[in-house]
């Protein structure tokens, strides 16, 4: 519990020290220089139809089989080649996460704001139930991957439906504001993006390949 609470007052304190770490320092009256604690980078992910390999959520073929459930997020698009367009499908959510991290990046992170463009279908009306709740299609984040529909609802965005009969939809969402520390490089691998809706499918290929676009702040 004491462990929880510095924790939390870590992550405050880090949000506070982001939101001052614009110093401006005036060296005349007409040059003046500024010094930020954090850098800000984009890191971009694409989402493949591959096993994640770091303990997630379908490590090992836990996705109930091919083409299904929860994949992996690598650095490399899908290659040219005979059949290079990969797909993966559940009936009511499916989710990546990253199973590779650059050797760039910091011990310590904050994602600020996550950019998905991906190839999508959601089903007939886009309306489905699960649990007696009723929903309309949508992309997530979470923060820690699991085998469930859960996300933080602060970040779900709507899209619109298409059925599976029809040709797959290019879309753009994001999501700004989330200010999620990771606190070791191996937190990257347990952060995902959803796609929930009826009977959804995730399609990527390498001429327009589905990506997630990550905004962070490092030190």
């Amino acid at each position: 519990m004491r462990k929880n609470k510095n924790k939390i007052i870590t992550i405050i304190l880090l949000i506070l020290l982001l939101t001052l770490s614009s110093q401006t320092l005036v060296t005349s009256e007409k040059n003046i220089q500024k010094t930020n604690i954090f850098k800000i980078k984009t890191i971009t992910y694409y989402l493949r139809d591959v096993d994640p390999t770091h303990g997630q959520p379908g490590e090992g073929g836990g996705g109930n089989g091919d083409h299904r459930d929860m994949k992996a997020m690598l650095l490399a698009k899908p290659e040219n080649k005979p059949k290079s367009e990969e797909y993966w499908k559940c009936s009511n959510w499916i989710q990546n996460s990253p199973d590779e991290i650059p050797e760039d990046i910091s011990k310590f992170t904050i994602i600020k704001d996550i950019d998905i463009y991906c190839w999508y279908k959601a089903e007939k009306s886009g309306l489905f139930l699960v649990d007696n709740n009723l929903f309309r299609p949508y992309v997530a984040f979470q923060r820690h991957a699991t085998p469930w529909m859960t996300v933080n609802p602060l970040t779900i965005r709507f899209i619109e439906p298409v059925d599976n009969d029809e040709e797959y939809k290019w879309t753009h969402v994001k999501i700004q504001n989330i200010f999620c520390p990771l606190f070791s490089k191996e937190d990257w691998y347990w952060v995902s993006v959803k796609l929930i809706g009826d009977h959804p499918i995730w399609m990527t290929n390498p001429d327009e390949p589905s990506r997630v676009e990550f905004t962070v702040f490092s030190i």
